[in-house]
């Protein structure tokens, strides 16, 4: 059956996001497929994951149940989830969602492997991810929640003007405390 939504008086079949590819300078943004499992479930790992909700997968087989629930949830328009690479020669790099689309509030979600960190790779994903969005979905903000302690992550909603808006703690997979601050990001965040 052919879903379709209406975003700014505009039909788009909800499949097509399972066809979005997104360039940036550095980078190339498309959907999760099952290639990448062996990359995500090697990279996804305790370091990477200490300030999110999520543990990483027990083995490349639950990596592939996560992909296509993910993919799956791509088709039916409620997010997107896409892997980061280079443009240059396709590492690898990580990757960067978009929860709750329909709400017109979506939430980023992104990781970037430790290998990877401290080149602006995230700022870069969700720049370009973001001028996407007001491109083509119809958004009143963007939700951005974070750790506390996540330093480098604070900094990504800091530089697109997202204020505070809410203070909460959680308690994540495998009984870790986290300490979310919410970020709304404006649309006119440059």
């Amino acid at each position: 059956m052919r879903q379709i939504l209406y975003i700014r008086n505009v039909m788009i079949e909800v499949s097509d996001f399972l066809s979005v590819k997104i360039e940036t300078p550095r980078l190339l943004l498309q959907p999760v497929d099952l290639p990448w499992a062996d990359a995500i479930c090697h990279n996804f790992d305790q370091d990477v994951s200490r300030y999110m909700q999520s543990l990483p997968d027990r083995g490349v087989d639950q990596t592939h149940e996560t992909i296509h629930r993910s993919r799956e949830s791509m088709a039916n328009g409620k997010s997107m989830h896409l892997v980061v690479l280079t443009k240059k020669d396709q590492e690898f790099i990580g990757t960067v969602g978009l929860y709750d689309i329909p709400s017109q509030r979506p939430e980023f979600g992104i990781w970037i492997k430790k290998e990877a960190h401290g080149h602006w790779y995230g700022r870069e994903c969700v720049h370009n991810l973001l001028d996407w969005c007001i491109q083509n979905l119809s958004v009143e903000y963007f939700i951005y929640p974070v750790d506390k302690r996540n330093i480098p992550s604070l900094k990504i909603p800091e530089f697109f003007n997202g204020k505070i808006e809410r203070m909460y703690r959680v308690e994540a997979q495998g009984g870790r405390q986290l300490e979310i601050l919410e970020y709304h990001i404006p649309l006119q965040f440059k």
